[in-house]
């Protein structure tokens, strides 16, 4: 994931595959203006990426900064209905159709998953749940007993972690982190982006984000199903953006944006 804002030939890659994808009938006239205004809007890579959901990539020269990496071919998607069971009712929500929605709601306390596997124990590993109640207090945790505290961007999967941080000592360089059910690896990943925006690990309410995930596709009023969670410093503050796939054709696809506490929906993009 990338927070970089996009060049003059990265949105112009987007709108040459927005119009092959139009041309191809694969976008309807309003989705294709849709996202036609999403380019133009874009602030970020990743704002870019949301434009390209549903849509076939071959053939298109999109810039290399521009694609995921690993992450994608490696998520499983997440449906909403499995978060039923976090207190999330129509009652629950903090919302209605005439009042809007309300804060999210979260439990601190509850149980979290151990990272790794157990060496006393051959069977395989348990995935992470890392979008369920708990799922992100021990990963938190390990992340600050390796001192990196000072965060460039999260991006949540339901079962593994990808973290951009500032190498512990070092105001320039930056590590990539990846936390799955194997454990935790880092590697450098180059310098900090220019605008140089980093968050400390304890400003973001982690005990929030099954509430929002669940609660993203009603927002944006999809079936689809949310894919990963992005937090990254947005307008001088961390935020919480929640992703959600459409239908093969794009349609339901967007992202729902949160204060870091879960007090305020920041924005809606369809």
């Amino acid at each position: 994931m990338s927070s970089l804002r996009p060049s003059f030939a990265e949105r112009d890659a987007f709108r040459e595959l927005l119009s092959t994808s139009y041309a191809d009938g694969r976008l309807d006239d309003e989705q294709f203006r849709a996202r036609q205004e999403l380019v133009e809007k874009a602030t970020t890579i990743d704002d870019l990426l949301v434009v390209a959901d549903g849509l076939p990539l071959d053939g298109i020269e999109l810039p290399r900064v521009a694609r995921p990496a690993a992450a994608p071919a490696r998520r499983r998607r997440l449906r909403p209905e499995v978060f039923a069971g976090s207190a999330l009712t129509a009652a629950v929500l903090g919302f209605t159709f005439a009042g809007g929605f309300g804060p999210l709601g979260g439990d601190d306390d509850a149980v979290a998953h151990e990272v790794g596997a157990n060496p006393d124990d051959n069977s395989a590993p348990e995935p992470l749940m890392l979008l369920e109640p708990g799922g992100m207090s021990e990963q938190i945790a390990l992340l600050k007993s390796r001192h990196y505290d000072r965060i460039e961007s999260i991006s949540i999967y339901p079962d593994r972690l990808y973290v951009e941080a500032l190498v512990p000592g070092d105001d320039s360089r930056v590590d990539q982190i990846t936390i799955d059910e194997d454990g935790m690896t880092a590697e450098p990943s180059g310098t900090l982006s220019e605008s140089g925006e980093v968050f400390g690990l304890d400003a973001v309410a982690y005990s929030v984000l099954p509430d929002a995930v669940a609660q993203a596709p009603t927002l944006i009023g999809s079936a689809g199903t949310v894919s990963y969670v992005d937090i990254e410093v947005d307008d001088g503050r961390p935020t919480i953006r929640v992703f959600v796939d459409g239908d093969d054709y794009g349609q339901g696809s967007g992202y729902v944006t949160w204060s870091a506490d879960g007090q305020q929906l920041l924005r809606v993009v369809r």
